[in-house]
């Protein structure tokens, strides 16, 4: 689980990111803090740029209103964007064109165009919410993968998706102890030391080389760290 905290003078913004064991699914938790004395309304953007394969083809990215998530394939792979809240504007487009998602954020204002086909697709998703003095707002985007398999299983995706925003919770605590209980079965592995700064480096170690395997142990080539 990676945390990343990012602050200024109105709030604190926590970021948590992970990668599902259940599903092939990233999970990005956000946690906004109003550090100040007076309600804040407050628009939340999140972009993709998704590059799809070691060489980018024609790709669809769709606005789905009735799943309200985004879904975006290539005949190869199929991604599906969503939330756990109710999403206010989105926009679909062309990157380096005037439709394009990443200018319309800049402007502050999505069009709601709700498909875009090219070479080098993105997209938009926004939410628009009042957070109260000192109080905290909490937001789940989620990114699931999926082998292409036709338009049924694109549908069956969006499903995916909803039910994995029911049970975020329990996703979350199955991913977290799943790798706590690699680190902490250490002593099984003939592994004792006596030193903190030891077991630190070591259990970062452990989890570096986990993460670079595969389920059928086979090891990325060129890691970069």
């Amino acid at each position: 689980l990676l945390k990343t905290t990012y602050e200024n003078d109105d709030f604190l913004m926590t970021s948590k990111a992970y990668v599902s064991m259940s599903h092939n699914l990233i999970v990005k938790q956000l946690f906004i803090l109003n550090k100040t004395d007076v309600e804040k309304d407050v628009k939340l953007f999140f972009y993709e740029n998704l590059r799809i394969g070691e060489i980018p083809n024609e790709n669809t990215v769709k606005y789905v209103k009735g799943k309200n998530c985004l879904i975006k394939y290539n005949g190869n792979y199929d991604f599906c964007v969503g939330r756990d809240k109710k999403i206010s504007s989105y926009q679909c487009g062309i990157k380096y064109s005037d439709s394009s998602a990443l200018r319309d954020i800049e402007n502050g204002i999505l069009k709601e165009r709700d498909v875009a086909i090219g070479l080098i697709t993105d997209s938009a998703l926004c939410w628009e919410f009042k957070i109260k003095p000192a109080q905290k707002y909490n937001l789940s985007i989620f990114i699931l993968l999926n082998k292409y398999n036709g338009s049924y299983k694109i549908l069956n995706l969006t499903d995916t998706l909803q039910m994995i925003a029911k049970n975020q919770k329990d996703i979350y605590n199955f991913t977290r102890n799943f790798w706590k209980s690699r680190v902490e079965n250490m002593n099984r592995l003939g592994i004792k030391l006596e030193l903190k700064e030891h077991i630190d480096v070591c259990k970062r170690s452990l989890l570096t080389t986990l993460l670079l395997c595969d389920y059928e142990c086979g090891i990325i080539a060129s890691p970069s760290l």
